[in-house]
């Protein structure tokens, strides 16, 4: 007589595949993972303008060396200035943190701004990307404020000055204040525009380039967020800036309104928005697209 296979049950006992975390229940990992490759890619490009803004906001450079490099607001100056005295590869001082701070502050900012998109919906259309802006990025800079004070401080050095040799823990926590002020405000107003102008784009359009609307979108947001923030960025720089001398945002805003008015609060601006265009534009369309690998991965699956 014939024995009875019992299908189910052996197929049961097969050992089960490797479960890879391309699927739905691995929301966070995908998020993570697209946010700090987004990060790493627009850091690669945007170093550059950052630097250049750093030496601008802080007079040069904050050393002995500070008459060398002048006090011009001028990029092309200041770029050629560096280039001539420090080489090429000073405009990508920092980098390495750059990257290592993307691991932890993108990872979080973006996974933590998506989940409260979804859970603030309720909210409308205005305030929900506003709030979750803001409270996602004030969680992720009172974290990583410690990587954005020393990435600072490397910026603004000279030459092959050692940061580590005259550290001290406590300087960890310099500028943190400056930096909410400035990042909250930026957050919040980026996703707010970012969002309605996707939006108004989405809909006036017959062309579904999703990658196209969210790289015009995340440009056009970084700048109106840059030039609303832009007195902040100049404290929260002239703060964490190598040698600085004063750590307090009301006496850094006296000193700058003695030294140059109302001017000195818009150092930078030009690089900054050079760097904060494309910075923005190549990072949430990286973000987007790897997500929806990783949703397309999971479905073909």
């Amino acid at each position: 007589m014939d024995e009875i296979i019992d299908y189910e049950k052996t197929i049961s006992s097969f050992p089960k595949p490797l479960q890879l975390p391309f699927n739905n229940n691995n929301i966070v990992f995908q998020q993570v993972t697209a946010a700090t490759v987004g990060a790493c890619i627009t850091s690669l490009f945007t170093t550059p303008f950052d630097v250049v803004k750093n030496r601008i906001q802080v007079g040069g450079v904050t050393s002995t060396n500070l008459k060398a490099y002048g006090n011009s607001y001028s990029s092309t100056q200041t770029l050629s200035t560096l280039i001539r005295k420090e080489g090429l590869k000073s405009l990508w001082r920092g980098l390495p943190i750059s990257c290592f701070l993307q691991v932890p502050s993108s990872g979080i900012y973006y996974a933590l701004y998506d989940h409260l998109k979804g859970k603030l919906e309720y909210l409308g259309p205005g305030i929900t990307p506003l709030l979750s802006g803001c409270i996602s990025r004030t969680v992720t800079v009172t974290v990583c404020s410690p990587i954005e004070y020393l990435r600072t401080n490397i910026q603004t050095s000279v030459g092959n000055t050692k940061i580590l040799r005259d550290f001290k823990v406590q300087q960890l926590a310099r500028g943190l204040v400056a930096t909410i002020w400035r990042d909250v405000p930026f957050s919040g107003i980026y996703w707010l525009t970012y969002e309605t102008f996707k939006r108004r784009l989405m809909l006036g359009s017959k062309d579904s380039n999703i990658f196209l609307m969210n790289f015009i979108s995340g440009a056009f947001a970084g700048i109106m967020a840059a030039l609303c923030t832009q007195p902040f960025d100049v404290i929260k720089t002239r703060i964490q800036a190598r040698n600085a001398k004063q750590y307090n945002m009301i006496e850094v805003s006296k000193t700058l309104l003695k030294e140059d008015g109302w001017k000195g609060f818009t150092r930078g601006l030009g690089p900054r928005c050079l760097k904060v265009a494309p910075a923005c534009a190549i990072m949430i369309s990286t973000y987007e697209v790897i997500k929806t690998l990783f949703q397309s991965n999971y479905t073909n699956n």
